[in-house]
């Protein structure tokens, strides 16, 4: 009788091995897998939200500010064409005040935007934009005071060199857009990369403890 407890036993004890080992295993691998999941998320979020903190936010204001300053860029004809078809002044001046004031949020805008990670040529981009802007502002008030005044023919012999002005303005804000735009592109890129990778690794751990576990069966 203990001879025939000794057998069942010991089967039982090797039933056991290859039932508990593999189960083990396979609990330590889902434990792993949770483990990588939960830590590669959280770097995912992590990176998204610093990507959208900074370059979708500053995209976002860029092209806010060169959207308000094309359209304050071309606001002298019309305060000119407003003095020729005989508009109050006090009208033409409220224009005026309306589209400077836009301009000088362009100005404020760029000032505060967040330079902590940009590279230097962007930083250098922001700065000569920036003080076309200082240059910009000033004559930009003294045509429009001077179509406020109703002298139309001198509004319009000064607007050409405003116009130049502008449009180095203009160029450089598209050619910083275009830079943000293909940063944003990279970024966008890199964070498939790596969400990508990560699920190759799983791929591979779960490969892996499947093999093992079909070997500690057999």
């Amino acid at each position: 009788m203990w001879h025939v407890y000794s057998i069942n036993h010991e089967v039982y004890m090797k039933i056991s091995y290859k039932i508990l080992l593999p189960l083990f295993i396979v609990i330590v691998m889902t434990f792993s897998i949770l483990t990588y999941l939960l830590t590669a998320f959280n770097e995912q979020t992590s990176l998204l939200k610093g990507f959208y903190a900074h370059n979708l936010k500053n995209l976002e204001m860029i092209v806010s500010i060169d959207a308000h300053f094309s359209s304050s860029y071309a606001s002298i004809p019309e305060l000119i064409i407003a003095n020729m078809m005989g508009t109050q002044k006090e009208s033409i001046k409220k224009q005026a005040e309306v589209y400077l004031h836009q301009i000088e949020k362009c100005l404020l805008d760029l000032k505060t935007i967040n330079k902590s990670q940009y590279s230097q040529k962007e930083k250098q981009l922001i700065q000569t934009i920036t003080q076309a802007l200082i240059d910009y502002i000033p004559f930009y008030k003294q045509i429009a005071e001077i179509c406020i005044t109703g002298d139309s023919y001198t509004a319009s012999e000064k607007y050409p060199r405003l116009e130049k002005k502008g449009m180095y303005i203009k160029n450089k804000l598209k050619d910083l857009i275009s830079m943000e735009s293909y940063l944003t592109k990279h970024a966008i890129q890199d964070t498939i990369q790596k969400a990508t990778h990560n699920s190759d690794t799983i791929k591979v751990i779960i490969k892996v403890g499947g093999f093992a576990s079909l070997f500690l069966c057999a």
